[in-house]
């Protein structure tokens, strides 16, 4: 009866984890959940058919259809796992770094696939096993058992090694190239159980029975450990979704762009440097990062607060972090030749390394450090012209210009292809309505305007305020419109285009632009919806251009409705609206009930920007 006790109990547990990982939330590849679970009951159905055969048909007849069934429980979890491993590989979001996997991965999954295959169709075919009587288990009652024929035992741990050695490696070395620790540990525990779960079943099932002694019982133990584990790094439900789904702010540089960044002490730079340093990491770039000697204190604290693995990344040779005095700096001077030769070097090395590119980030400080050398620096930066537009090289130069001479300033700006300046940008939207970025963040703002009037010049400057942040802009617009016109060359923006001549959503593969059809509120809450689950790391915006558009094209009622739910949505995350809105084109009745969905309302007619209903709390600057 204890025995008994103890296969149900099993059994529970393994159908409680199971149910756990049920509860995550991956709502763009819901294929990779499902495989997951398949391999998870699979091997939980083995327990199963284990109580039927020692307490329910105790007939020799069942060993049949018993050792058909873990043969095919068992093929049947470890291609679903090698399948995971496969989609999660080939994945838009994964790094692509050269190495053993990046080239051979569709031969690897081909082949994997038939070796399993032709073993499930052999032992259909032959029946490679023997049955065992009075074969004594753990509770020393008597069962049938098997076992199986010494080739197929060699072709079946000849599976068992390739398993470990390319589905689970896989998820092993995805771990590495995930920024996000929890992501990281999750992927790499999934790879180490699953090769537990292999090399148990292995022991336990196949050769611990060539003994004539049967203790799969402790193989449920080692499951339900395995189980345990993968559960506790997967407790967080959006664990699954973060494979895929996570959207993280990017700044836009392409190969051999050299951005400077302007700002001072009252702007938060450590944002924008996260956000750079984590884009490197995840496409695979090597970033060295050197920083002042003030920030010798905090600059791992910092990235560590952005959710960057700083020791695993300088582990693996992906982060280097440096101070900027010892890069310049050799004896108090600067040599410009044997800088360059250091910056050779390390390009070598990285080239070696198997890195996509080399991205640099040079936090200058007030150049203090440079002492009178400062002439020299700039004279390096234009011998180094040529190295710096390697397409190999992506780099973001940080100034501080608080006290910075005028003329340094230009000089900076004349030998970089791109430049940003926080303190002018950070809050450049925020300030038209009086408050700062932060006290807007996950506001939803009605903006009302006068076509007449320049309007989108607000919508501009809140694209540039997003930018200087570090922040991603989604626009809900229509491709003639005027937002549209001003904005389409952004970089930060990502537009999703309600068109008439559309019946389902579908994307332009040049401009990943994404058209919508405007006449179903259905699939835009489903896009809607998807895209704040995409964007559930950071601060994003959205701007909604128009609902006048919508109520005319839709009718109040269903325009209403959709803007209720989602404002609903938006309530879920630190994201910042703003839905525009012509007053001038509804009766007052419209326009009040649209008022009422908000408590945050803008006006901008010829006068410009203006306040029509703000929360005192979000008034009182910080």
């Amino acid at each position: 009866m204890i025995d008994l006790l103890f296969y149900l109990a099993i059994l529970s547990v393994l159908t409680t984890l199971i149910i756990l990982f049920v509860r995550q939330k991956g709502s763009y590849f819901k294929s990779v959940q499902v495989l997951l679970l398949i391999a998870f009951s699979a091997i939980a159905s083995v327990v199963l058919i284990n109580i039927i055969k020692n307490y329910v048909i105790k007939e020799s007849w069942i060993m049949l259809p018993y050792t058909l069934w873990g043969i095919f429980a068992v093929i049947i979890a470890g291609l679903a796992v090698e399948q995971t491993a496969f989609i999660l590989y080939k994945r838009p979001q994964v790094t692509k770094r050269k190495g053993f996997f990046s080239n051979k991965i569709n031969v690897m999954s081909l082949l994997f696939k038939t070796y399993a295959s032709a073993i499930l169709i052999i032992a259909c075919v032959v029946t490679p096993w023997q049955i065992q009587y009075n074969v004594p288990n753990l509770w020393g009652n008597l069962v049938y058992g098997y076992m199986y024929d010494s080739w197929f035992t060699l072709i079946a741990g000849g599976l068992l090694i390739t398993f470990i050695a390319y589905p689970c490696t896989v998820f092993i070395l995805l771990s590495r190239k995930c920024s996000d620790k929890h992501v990281s540990d999750a992927l790499w525990w999934l790879g180490i159980c699953w090769a537990g779960v292999g090399a148990t079943i292995m022991f336990f099932h196949v050769l611990v029975r060539t003994l004539n002694v049967e203790l799969v019982e402790i193989s449920s133990l080692f499951c339900v450990l395995y189980y345990g584990i993968v559960a506790y790094y997967f407790k967080q439900t959006t664990i699954l979704g973060s494979l895929f789904n996570a959207a993280y702010p990017a700044l836009h540089l392409r190969e051999g762009e050299h951005l400077v960044v302007f700002y001072t002490n009252k702007v938060d730079k450590w944002k924008l440097f996260s956000t750079y340093i984590r884009q490197g990491l995840r496409e695979g770039d090597r970033v060295i990062y050197a920083y002042p000697s003030v920030d010798s204190e905090i600059v791992k604290s910092r990235l560590k607060e952005q959710r960057i693995d700083v020791e695993r990344h300088e582990k693996n040779g992906s982060l280097v972090l440096m101070r900027i005095s010892h890069v310049y700096m050799r004896n108090g001077i600067i040599d410009k030749s044997q800088l360059i030769n250091f910056w050779n070097d390390l390009k070598t090395d990285t080239e070696k390394g198997g890195f996509k590119h080399e991205r640099d980030l040079f936090d200058m400080g007030d150049l203090s450090f440079l002492g009178d050398q400062k002439g020299k620096y700039f004279e390096y930066l234009r011998e180094a012209s040529t190295q710096l537009m390697d397409p190999f090289m992506i780099e973001l130069r940080a100034v501080n210009i608080e006290n910075l001479n005028p003329q340094l300033v230009q000089e900076f700006k004349f030998l970089s292809t791109k430049s940003m300046d926080l303190l002018e940008y950070s809050d450049k939207f925020s300030k038209r309505i009086g408050v700062n970025h932060k006290q807007v963040v996950g506001r939803n703002l009605l903006l009302e305007f006068d076509p007449a009037a320049d309007y989108e010049d607000a919508i501009r400057d809140f694209v540039l305020e997003a930018s200087a942040n570090a922040e991603t802009v989604i626009i809900f617009t229509s491709k003639g419109s005027v937002i549209y016109t001003i904005l389409s060359e952004q970089e930060n923006v990502k537009f999703l285009l309600l068109t008439q001549l559309a019946s389902i959503s579908k994307t332009d593969k040049h401009t990943d632009e994404v058209f919508i059809p405007a006449n179903n509120t259905s699939l835009l809450l489903d896009t809607l919806n998807k895209t704040v689950k995409s964007h559930s790391y950071g601060n994003f915006n959205l701007v909604f251009d128009n609902l006048t558009s919508l109520i005319l094209q839709l009718g109040f009622e269903k325009a209403y409705n959709f803007v209720r739910y989602a404002l609903e949505m938006l309530s879920s995350i630190d994201a910042t609206a703003i839905f525009l809105f012509n007053p001038s084109a509804h009766d007052q009745k419209i326009v009040s009930s649209l008022r009422s969905l908000f408590s945050n309302q803008i006006t901008f007619e010829k006068e410009g920007l203006e306040i029509i209903k703000l929360p005192e709390a979000l008034m009182k600057c910080e």
